[in-house]
């Protein structure tokens, strides 16, 4: 195990998993103006225009009504530093007389669809704090001109990524989809719904774990983590099979070349990674997303230092927090066709023209802190 055989302190332990915990709680919507937070959870079910989600801190499921009317955004997350200038945004935190400023958490993009389509004019106040916004004037320091044409400086910023939310569609729903949704009535137990936002979270958008229940060639059926239905994947002449071999940490050693996928520590990338888990060499963890503005990295360094973990990459020093759930792995070449009833899966899936899910990659034996880390 990590943490015993690399000494790791149980201080940093704590550490990551107390901003484990604050990650999460980013990726859901922040209060409204006024308003309780929207409940957030992952969808286990889809059946016609009936939604049935396993809510983020609670027992037992819920059901989502949509409709022709019912609004569809996607929650990016974006570092500040790249929001375009112009860019709309209403930023939440304090307003200390001595210290200025300081921005706990940001929004952009469709602030109406938000609650901000009002004026937005100096500090305002609500039942959850302070709060200000308007048109991005620069971005370092971060600078917002308000409607009356004032200048509103964030003199300090705790956070440092903006959800920023874009126009969705129906169709990217599925299964494993961790969503926020406002609903406006509630009839028979169903929660009617005038807005869902896609919520993005570490690693690729259609990451699916799942149990394997039955296995008919070129289709499996399966029932998600969190759900109960069974629900089919048909598996394609191209979709990628590997099989996560799990190996001994103490393999490393200083002077390695390691890879490390996770998620940027309190969101800054030179405070540290989170790792949910490692490899040697250069690699891509598969669900790596490796995109620009996603929550979750993906890096390969020089390792530095066992105790504490430290890779050195293009940027100089970057400290790794692992943990005894964060496996060594490499990958070895598997088949669809070998797949058992009971057998855990992870799954990269898109939805087809014909509402079918498709799998683009599987992934057998992921370890449990991997499905933790993703979304499904």
């Amino acid at each position: 195990m990590w943490n015993v055989k690399r000494g790791i302190e149980t201080r940093r332990i704590t550490a990551v998993f107390v901003s484990l915990l604050g990650l999460f709680a980013a990726l859901s919507k922040p209060a409204r103006a006024g308003e309780a937070p929207p409940p957030a959870g992952i969808i286990v079910s889809i059946r016609g225009n009936i939604l049935e989600v396993q809510p983020a801190w609670l027992t037992g499921h819920q059901r989502l009504m949509i409709d022709e009317k019912t609004k569809f955004v996607e929650e990016l997350l974006t570092p500040v530093r790249r929001v375009p200038i112009g860019t709309r945004m209403v930023v939440f935190g304090s307003n200390n007389p001595k210290e200025g400023l300081t921005g706990f958490y940001m929004i952009a993009g469709d602030l109406k669809s938000q609650g901000f389509g009002a004026k937005l004019s100096g500090i305002m106040q609500s039942q959850w704090g302070s709060y200000w916004g308007g048109v991005v004037k620069s971005v370092r320091p971060l600078v917002l001109t308000d409607d009356d044409g004032k200048d509103i400086t964030t003199a300090h910023l705790q956070a440092h990524v903006v959800h920023f939310d874009k126009a969705a569609s129906v169709s990217e729903l599925l299964i494993g989809t961790k969503i926020s949704y406002v609903s406006d009535r509630t009839q028979g137990g169903i929660h009617h719904c005038t807005s869902i936002g896609l919520t993005s979270s570490p690693g690729k958008a259609g990451v699916l774990f799942a149990t394997v229940v039955a296995n008919a060639g070129r289709k499996l059926t399966v029932i998600p983590r969190f759900g109960s239905t069974p629900v089919d994947i048909t598996v394609p002449a191209s979709c990628k099979v590997q099989r996560q071999v799990t190996l001994d940490a103490d393999a490393i050693k200083p002077g390695d070349t390691v890879s490390a996928w996770g998620v940027p520590m309190q969101g800054r990338d030179n405070n540290g990674l989170i790792a949910f888990a490692m490899m040697r060499g250069k690699k891509l963890f598969p669900i790596a997303s490796n995109e620009a503005g996603a929550p979750d990295r993906n890096v390969t360094g020089v390792v530095k230092y066992l105790s504490p973990f430290t890779l050195t990459v293009d940027k100089g020093p970057l400290p790794v927090y692992v943990t005894g759930q964060t496996p060594l792995v490499d990958f070895a070449p598997a088949s669809a066709s070998h797949l058992h009833k009971g057998d855990m899966v992870m799954f990269v899936v898109s939805k087809t023209s014909t509402g079918i899910l498709s799998a683009r990659y599987i992934l057998v034996d992921a370890s449990p802190i991997i499905a933790f880390a993703s979304a499904g």
